[in-house]
């Protein structure tokens, strides 16, 4: 009866039930070598105490008429055992999912940088995805060492949660996800990559389109035929439309561009503050989910940016946005 303890305080690790099958198996055997009868029953509780290696010191006490009464006090020790520890395992999870929280709802009220350790963002939105990372994804930590940098932690916190996010969903709960952190001359490097299928090429080029068709939607929902709408997938598409207008002639007596921060090729920023020098009157609007707060300072200076609008927006803060500009 000891051993049966004895085994059971010595398991640290609580076996999951991909952990627990093949154990039961090779367990059910060896009862049925040994001509245990109920071996499935016996095995289920014998994996339960954590008896599942060897097994022929506990041969006596199997093959005896009650060894299901004889069974029974182990098991309800162990369980309590292993109860407590499932409540201290819950405890400390929960105790460090609390402290990830906190910092990852952490406002920066001032606004300015912060001199803050790159993985300590990552390391806090891996805790804050460990039920969806701990089964089946494995994750590859390569951080080398590197110095603090100056950064809006709050916003980086947001870069981690979406690559680390999407990787999870690209690879539906299954695969290998691998953040490496390195120093290349004088700049901080993250790489995150997953074993996902990645997105199929017949599908890339419709990305931009499915955002387009659906920011058209909503201004269309809301100022009806009163505007003309223009989409362009690149700063490149864009000029084109904008020279065909000027060829066509076509008299517009206001405009307002809306134009997202991340676009192929140039990022949001730069185009408007080209469109800002060559038509200094049009009104510019610019959406945004990875910008920091210098990249949108500066468009406000050089491109007289009228308004930022953080993903996810709503369709009402568009609305009002450019009636406001509008007016």
């Amino acid at each position: 009866m000891n051993n049966y303890l004895n085994y059971a305080i010595g398991r640290n690790h609580l076996l999951i039930s991909a952990e627990k099958r093949p154990l039961k198996r090779r367990l059910i055997k060896q009862l049925q070598e040994h001509q245990i009868q109920n071996s499935r029953s016996i095995g289920d509780i014998l994996i339960d105490i954590g008896v599942y290696e060897e097994i022929s010191s506990f041969l006596p006490l199997l093959k005896h008429n009650e060894v299901n009464w004889i069974l029974d006090l182990p098991y309800n020790l162990t369980r309590l055992i292993t109860n407590n520890r499932t409540i201290e395992t819950a405890v400390e999870r929960a105790s460090k999912i609390v402290f990830a929280l906190k910092n990852y709802t952490r406002q920066d009220q001032g606004g300015e940088k912060q001199l803050m350790q790159i993985r300590d963002g990552i390391e806090t939105v891996l805790q804050i995805y460990y039920n969806q990372l701990k089964s089946n994804i494995q994750v590859i930590r390569e951080y080398q060492p590197i110095p603090e940098i100056w950064c809006y932690p709050d916003e980086l916190m947001q870069v981690w949660t979406n690559h680390i996010h999407n990787g999870i969903q690209a690879m539906k709960g299954k695969g290998t996800l691998t953040i490496a952190i390195y120093q290349e001359k004088e700049l901080a490097k993250v790489a995150i990559t997953d074993k996902g299928c990645g997105i199929p090429l017949e599908v890339q080029g419709k990305i931009f389109v499915v955002i387009l068709d659906s920011l058209k939607e909503q201004l269309k929902r809301q100022f009806s035929d009163r505007y003309i709408y223009e989409m362009a997938e690149s700063a490149e598409e864009a000029w084109e439309v904008i020279e065909e207008l000027e060829e066509d002639k076509i008299e517009i007596m206001v405009i307002v561009i809306v134009c997202d921060w991340l676009m192929p090729e140039a990022k949001g920023d730069e185009f408007l503050i080209q469109i800002h020098q060559r038509f200094p009157n049009l009104i510019t609007v610019m959406l945004t989910g990875q910008a920091d707060e210098y990249g949108i300072s500066s468009t406000q200076q050089q491109a007289n940016l009228y308004a930022c609008l953080h993903k996810p927006w709503t369709e009402e803060e568009l609305y009002q946005i450019i009636t406001s500009a509008l007016g």
